[in-house]
């Protein structure tokens, strides 16, 4: 009877509540795509079952220089010190991204940069070091790992950026050009908006803010987006 090979969870002893471990396990998906480390495994899994590889597969099997450990029944059991994935890459990146999405967003809050980048960032990375890896099943792009609606209220929560320390500004001026920021960011993820579906009204179900720059809030929002009610549509302004 085989022994089951050794895996690596890269997700433990981080507790992805904690900003701090939240941003680590973002930088760790970045460098693991970026070194190859889950193509490399994915090759040498599809070795090891009989499967044929992929180009990308086969390349990264050609051309990295590695050090493998294999046991006596010729399985790879570590590659450069590091075991197999416990769990596919998308099944990570899901993991990550489910605490990367905040309920509200308070604007008094000074959240940590990885809410606020994280997903661009970790979007950028598969764009440029995750073409060759595996779709999830089911899905035909990479894209598919996380669902849209997901992506999108991410998008949003990177569009509050500019509202961050609201409730510290005492000047209505300093306050009304950060709404405009905002409503600018708003308008560059035009797409999302309209998949959301997005009214002033359900902006503020979203956002926590006391009552005078949520007053200052509306009138920016209403004069720069021209909606009149709060349930009007923002998507196509």
């Amino acid at each position: 009877m085989n022994e089951p090979v050794p895996t690596e969870d890269r997700l433990a002893g981080l507790d992805l509540q904690v900003p701090e471990d939240l941003a680590d396990s973002v930088e760790d998906f970045v460098w693991d795509l970026e070194t190859g480390y889950y193509l490399r495994w994915e090759g040498e899994v599809r070795v090891e079952n009989g499967l044929p590889l992929t180009e990308a597969h086969q390349d990264v099997l050609d051309t990295f220089i590695t050090f493998d450990e294999k046991d006596d029944q010729g399985r790879t059991i570590t590659v450069n010190d590091r075991a197999r994935p416990s769990r596919p890459w998308y099944d990570v990146l899901r993991r990550i991204v489910e605490h990367l999405l905040l309920d509200s967003f308070d604007t008094a809050t000074a959240y940590d940069p990885v809410y606020l980048k994280g997903w661009t960032h970790l979007c950028e990375s598969l764009e440029a070091y995750g073409g060759g890896l595996s779709t999830p099943p089911g899905k035909k792009a990479h894209s598919e790992a996380v669902p849209l609606e997901i992506q999108h209220c991410l998008r949003l929560q990177q569009a509050f950026a500019p509202l961050v320390g609201l409730d510290l500004l005492v000047s209505e001026k300093k306050i009304r050009e950060r709404v405009e920021k905002f409503v600018t960011e708003l308008q560059e993820a035009g797409d999302t908006a309209r998949f959301l579906g997005l009214t002033r009204d359900r902006l503020l179900t979203i956002l926590v803010m006391p009552s005078k720059v949520r007053e200052i809030f509306v009138e920016v929002v209403s004069e720069k987006l021209g909606v009149t009610s709060g349930h009007g549509s923002i998507g196509d302004r």
